[in-house]
């Protein structure tokens, strides 16, 4: 079930018109040993977890809860290239390359923009 609901809301992610460029996440931040995307996101509203990759977060410390910003990607896991047995056969992988993220207080909090001042000429 769960698994549905990710794959549901990756799908949802992929193929919406309105959610072309960048998206949004919240939630907490685990770090994994998967060699294909080193972070978890567990994602606020207990709908399941979503992988991560990008170097932003390298220093961010495993339990911060964060909003992330990034675009959804797909990558083909080719089990017949890997060396030795595989437990997983070969699958699409689904992540987003955080491109921004910022802590937050609380789920589903978002940061606020800064506010541009235009100067006057």
């Amino acid at each position: 079930m769960r698994m549905a609901i990710l794959a549901g809301l990756a799908f949802f992610a992929l193929a919406s018109p309105c959610m072309a460029g960048d998206s949004e996440l919240t939630g907490v931040l685990k770090k994994t040993v998967k060699a294909h995307s080193p972070y978890r996101l567990e994602l606020d509203g207990a709908t399941g977890s979503f992988y991560l990759r990008g170097d932003v977060l390298k220093n961010v410390p495993e339990g911060t809860r964060i909003w992330v910003k990034g675009e959804i990607k797909t990558e083909l896991y080719d089990s017949s290239v890997i060396k030795g047995n595989s437990v997983w056969p070969t699958h699409w992988q689904i992540f987003m390359d955080v491109k921004e993220f910022k802590k937050i207080a609380k789920p589903f909090e978002k940061p606020k923009e800064k506010k541009r001042r235009d100067k006057a000429k």
